[in-house]
């Protein structure tokens, strides 16, 4: 490895020090993804602005509306679990192309739960799933149970696109592998939408 690429790794991890943001963990292709040793650290960190976390500000508001922040940080705690991480901006996308205010949502309890579920991959055998470990074709479990699976699609060969398939709607990984606690987030570029009847 070149000295210049080691002194932009020590940079890039003085910067989010400095930033009080976590310390870069993972180097998966090209992108540093940050590590943070708790739930509460990340949800801190997701309300401190120019912060890595702070782009999934909405998902801790939605999770704190739907009271599951326990429950999630529980299950962040090993074996751990996959939580597929919307955006802020996915967020705000989904619900233009929903005609749906975010308060809406969020006042909409059992709506918010069941889309928040939809996210959440508990694993088999328990633990998380690593983007490493993705296969085109496969299908994954979430909370809402195996009668609505989602199909994982991987394009590519030297650098795979990994995207996750609903029946209404396709969400691309744009920022894999983010350790949280036990937990692998997976930042995800839209709102995932099961089935609403």
């Amino acid at each position: 490895m070149s000295r210049s690429v080691l002194v932009l790794l020590f940079l890039l991890g003085s910067i989010a020090a400095v930033a009080g943001d976590a310390a870069p963990a993972h180097f998966n292709k090209g992108l540093v993804t940050p590590r943070y040793a708790t739930l509460e650290r990340f949800v801190q960190q997701s309300k401190r602005p120019f912060t890595f976390a702070s782009q999934f500000s909405t998902l801790v508001v939605a999770v704190e509306a739907a009271d599951l922040t326990t429950t999630l940080a529980t299950a962040t705690r090993p074996p751990g679990i996959t939580v597929l991480a919307p955006t802020n901006q996915a967020f705000e996308k989904r619900l233009k192309l929903l005609n749906l205010t975010a308060e809406a949502l969020l006042a909409d309890k059992p709506l918010l739960r069941k889309i928040l579920s939809y996210h959440v991959i508990p694993g088999s055998p328990p633990g998380p799933t690593f983007s490493k470990e993705l296969r085109n074709g496969q299908r994954v479990i979430t909370l809402l149970g195996p009668d609505v699976p989602l199909l994982v699609k991987v394009l590519g060969r030297l650098k795979p696109r990994i995207f996750f398939k609903a029946p209404t709607n396709l969400a691309q990984v744009i920022y894999p592998d983010i350790r949280v606690n036990k937990a692998v987030f997976h930042g995800i570029d839209d709102v995932l939408i099961p089935p609403l009847s």
